[in-house]
Formats: structure tokens, sequence, C-alpha cells
């Protein structure tokens, strides 16, 4: 994998974890869900759970979909979606902060490694060129 390639990966998981800036205030009467749609972190619980509903249905005949018994990627994708919901807004801020900035890490060194590469060609242009020119003996 490239680190260009990483760089635009780290920067989609850093956009998909972001928690939301303004919510709406529920009334405790109103909030009947286990995560309101209020919830700041809702973003990446609806990502996992858009993920742990890919892992359950599994394609069946005629083009529709059939769900199946849960498995280990689903568990572990129910421990992340509680962890993230148990999370302080301020670390997950911190954590995407963080990967956005390792993103530009990788995107910086994919940067060097292009001009790298580009000065080694003209290099070795160079030396095939004064090989050339050098008289055959």
């Amino acid at each position: 994998m490239t680190s260009d390639l990483f760089s635009l990966l780290l920067r989609d998981a850093a956009h998909l974890l972001e928690p939301m800036r303004i919510t709406q205030v529920e009334s405790s009467a109103e909030a009947q869900d286990i995560v309101p749609g209020s919830h700041p972190h809702i973003g990446p619980i609806l990502v996992l759970s858009d993920l742990n509903e890919l892992f359950l249905a599994r394609p069946g005949s005629h083009g529709c979909r059939v769900q199946m018994k849960s498995n280990h990627i689903n568990h572990k994708l129910v421990f992340y979606a509680a962890h993230i919901a148990s999370t302080p807004t301020i670390i997950l801020r911190g954590l995407v902060e963080e990967v956005s900035n390792r993103a530009d890490i990788y995107l910086a060194e994919a940067a060097i490694d292009v001009e790298v590469r580009r000065a080694g060609d003209g290099q070795q242009r160079k030396l095939t060129e004064e090989m050339s020119r050098v008289p055959a003996q």
C-alpha cells in the first residue's frame, strides 16, 4: 500500500469518526432509544451499524438478502459501537485530529517519495548518457 493511499484511508477514517459539533437535546421522555439520533457520536455508530448489517446478511436466491446468525465480527462491531458511544467527545475529537495529522504525514511522505523517484530517474539518465560518450576500447 502506498503512502498516498494510506493517507486517503486515514482521512476517510477521520471523517467517519468525527463527532457532530452541534446536537439537539431531547427530553428524557423522548429519549427511548439506547443511542438517540441526537447523540454526538451517532455518525461513527451508524457506520458500525451498517457494517454489522452487512456481515449479518448474505445474498439469497432471487437477489433477496437472508439474515444469518451473528458471528465474532458482529460482536466486535457492537463492542466498538458501545465503546464509541461511551467515549467522551473531547477524546474522540483528539483521535480525529491525530488521525488527520498522521494522514498529512503520510501524504508528505508520498510527495517526498515522488520527488526522490524523479531525482533518481534524472541521475540514471545522466549516468547512461555519460556511458554512451565514453569511447569503446
